[in-house]
């Protein structure tokens, strides 16, 4: 599934106007000089959070949480990321994501 380099309980500034949880997805292909999150660009990382463990967080939040950001990393970079949106919007979340395009098709409009 997918690998989530560490997550935000809480946050109001990641989605403007609702309280959002942020998962960081693990791994990605740039090395941007300015990343704010060096810790996530290899694809396996040490440490992390399981999704299992995630995905039960976004279900005992549902009806707290607005939203759930997916960043990184490169959230691109994994193909199970649609997986990951189904499941935040089964969880009744508004979803997001803060990527660089390395695979726009991964992204649907729902």
């Amino acid at each position: 599934m997918i690998r989530v380099g560490g997550m935000t309980p809480l946050t109001s500034i990641d989605f403007p106007g609702r309280l959002a949880a942020v998962l960081y997805l693990q791994g990605c292909p740039w090395r941007c000089g300015y990343c704010h999150n060096p810790e996530l660009l290899p694809a396996r990382g040490q440490g992390g959070v399981a999704w299992a463990q995630a995905e039960a967080f976004l279900h005992r939040r549902v009806g707290l949480l607005d939203a759930v950001v997916f960043s990184g990393g490169e959230p691109t970079s994994q193909a199970a990321l649609p997986i990951a949106f189904t499941c935040a919007s089964c969880c009744r979340s508004w979803t997001g994501s803060g990527w660089t395009s390395r695979r726009p098709t991964r992204i649907t409009t729902r």
